[in-house]
């Protein structure tokens, strides 16, 4: 793992990001009480793994990407 102080950083102020936005769904009444770190986790899992498929060629290889 990179222990750079800038991406550790930047890590911890993207994650944090996303809990504001998950945090805002659930205030708007748009997902349960109480279910932020359950969706943020879903969500960044998601994320990263299309960025995995993509980065490792592996939705290209089963036609699900175009490659660029």
């Amino acid at each position: 793992a990179c222990t750079e102080p800038a991406f550790v950083h930047a890590k911890g102020a993207t994650f944090a990001l996303l809990l504001d936005i998950v945090g805002a769904c659930e205030a708007a009444g748009l997902i349960p009480a109480g279910s932020v770190p359950r969706y943020a986790l879903s969500a960044w899992a998601t994320v990263h793994g299309l960025a995995d498929l993509l980065m490792s060629g592996a939705a290209h290889r089963m036609g699900l990407a175009d490659g660029s």
